[in-house]
């Protein structure tokens, strides 16, 4: 009877030992099911895409095109600006300061002593705001073979009238045939030059007579 009892609780322990390897054993299959399961969606899974920055837009080709188109046409009217008019340093009219003046023909005759002598004709015009005349506003000078002429003296006033520059005239007055005049000392040409009597600019009117 004994034996009997300890054969029936063996068998019961047994039992239990049998259903406690199943639950672990199902448990154990369980967890490594669900663990491929996850490996596998993780394999499966898309990969992030990187994000990308946009580059930016190349210049559009029309701009360009008219940017160079615009350039090409600036330099055009560059080299296409007309020469600078020649200026009144080499010019026989124009204005010296407060004045305008012409530089006209010259005439020939002879001074008090007989020696050839020429005469220079212009007009003087008075911009200024206050009677002047060309006497006291202006300097002449005349040059043979680049040395410079003594002023003549004549007799004659028909040749050679010197008190026509020496006369005031008011602002906004013309007086014309000034006069100048030169003894000469050889054939050679005359180069005559004028410029305001009180200035500090170069700035001067010229001409070239032939001696006849």
């Amino acid at each position: 009877m004994k034996n009997k009892f300890i054969m029936a609780v063996m068998a019961f322990t047994m039992c239990g030992m049998l259903v406690a390897c199943g639950s672990s054993s199902g448990d154990t299959a369980v967890s490594e099911t669900a663990t491929s399961t996850e490996v596998q969606k993780e394999e499966t899974a898309e990969p992030e895409k990187e994000e990308v920055e946009p580059t930016s837009e190349p210049e559009d080709a029309e701009e360009i095109e008219e940017a160079s188109e615009a350039e090409e046409e600036a330099e055009s009217v560059e080299d296409e600006a007309p020469e600078e008019e020649e200026s009144a340093t080499t010019s026989d009219e124009g204005d010296l300061g407060d004045y305008h003046v012409k530089i006209n023909d010259a005439t020939f005759g002879e001074d008090y002593e007989g020696n050839p002598m020429i005469v220079i004709h212009y007009d003087f015009t008075n911009n200024s705001d206050e009677a002047q005349s060309a006497l006291w506003s202006l300097s002449s000078k005349a040059y043979q073979d680049g040395i410079e002429l003594d002023t003549a003296i004549a007799l004659d006033d028909d040749m050679y009238d010197a008190g026509i520059s020496q006369k005031e005239i008011k602002p906004g007055v013309t007086i014309e045939d000034c006069q100048e005049a030169y003894t000469l000392t050889s054939d050679s040409p005359v180069e005559f030059e004028m410029s305001e009597l009180i200035s500090f600019s170069d700035e001067k009117l010229e001409k070239t007579f032939e001696v006849k």
